[in-house]
């Protein structure tokens, strides 16, 4: 249950506070700009506190009670959109984040060859994966915490962020040392301990949907890390399972991005290199996404695909990513053109 108030009030706080806790059951303060609200948590809570008690004790103050479904991460929680900057890069915003780097840190000389050229190109957000969860036991792993210290180092360098995918709590500290942002894989997406985890730290997450998710149970996962304490949440489409894989890998759902623009106040990333699973097709997806307004995409970039030690079909090149970038600005000039008239 979340009970959101019209205002900042203390009064009606602590009242709903008494209330919840006579009756066994905790509460969650979160305060927004202009007002607070207040979800409450327990077992059997929706059996132990009612909401017609509850609007009785503050009923002037309060707004809406909801009681089903994702709250926190909801327009019906924060009508407007969240932005929020790591560094000095701003996720949410009308300006559109590129992160991209290989999928899978090599060695440093290979991770320092990519980010060099990157940076160039105006990029400050490096990926690069250091644990790998692959299909096959026996492909290439990542280097683990050592690739860790090789991104840190190699973005200290040229003055860029590193995101990073966490894959098994047990490397929560080091990726807190290391990394600027979390990234969580859709293997993990209802992997609810995780998530929690995640809520209770400050370092930013780049949350991707499962690869059979709903949105209603993507966006109820999001609450995992955003009711923890943990609004700095960004919701990634990654694809969702198709019929066709002879031809790519999975579906780009192209819906879900206005879905969870329309549900969420939270910043929308596209990965199109793991949805797409081919190179070729990466450009267009991305322009499709900027035309539906998605605030960051997340890009595999290699400084020699054909050697790449994983997913070598889905990785750009630096040239295949400077195309990139020429077409994002070509198109949103021609958009910007367009909504001026």
């Amino acid at each position: 249950m979340l009970i959101k108030l019209k205002n900042k009030s203390a009064a009606a706080v602590l009242a709903i506070q008494n209330y919840v806790k006579e009756k066994g059951c905790d509460t969650r303060v979160f305060e927004g700009d202009t007002f607070d609200a207040i979800v409450v948590c327990g077992t059997d809570r929706e059996h132990k506190v009612n909401a017609a008690d509850i609007t009785s004790l503050a009923e002037s103050d309060i707004d809406k009670i909801m009681t089903t479904g994702y709250l926190l991460s909801s327009r019906a929680f924060k009508q407007e959109d969240t932005t929020f900057k790591v560094g000095d890069v701003t996720f949410g915003s009308d300006e559109l984040v590129m992160m991209a780097g290989p999928c899978a840190i090599e060695t440093y000389e290979q991770l320092d060859a990519v980010a060099k050229e990157l940076s160039k190109c105006g990029v400050k957000v490096l990926r690069g994966g250091a644990f790998k969860p692959r299909t096959s036991p026996y492909s290439f792993q990542g280097l683990g915490i050592e690739g860790l210290k090789i991104a840190r180092k190699v973005c200290d360098k040229y003055n860029m962020l590193f995101i990073s995918e966490l894959t098994d709590l047990r490397f929560l500290d080091a990726y807190q040392e290391y990394v600027d942002i979390i990234q969580t894989g859709a293997r993990n997406s209802q992997n609810f301990e995780l998530l929690k985890a995640l809520g209770a730290i400050d370092t930013p997450v780049l949350f991707k949907k499962g690869f059979a998710d709903s949105i209603d149970n993507f966006l109820c996962a999001a609450d995992y890390i955003y009711s923890g304490g943990n609004k700095r949440v960004i919701l990634c489409e990654r694809g969702v399972m198709g019929l066709n894989q002879n031809h790519y890998r999975h579906n780009l759902d192209i819906n879900s991005l206005l879905a969870l623009k329309h549900l969420s106040h939270l910043p929308v990333c596209i990965d199109p290199s793991h949805a797409c699973g081919r190179r070729d097709f990466i450009e267009p997806m991305c322009l499709a996404a900027t035309a539906l307004g998605v605030s960051s995409v997340l890009i595999e970039v290699h400084d020699n695909p054909p050697l790449s030690l994983c997913d070598a079909k889905q990785a750009f090149s630096l040239s295949d990513f400077k195309h990139l970038q020429k077409s994002l600005s070509v198109f949103t000039t021609a958009t910007k053109s367009v909504d001026k008239d």
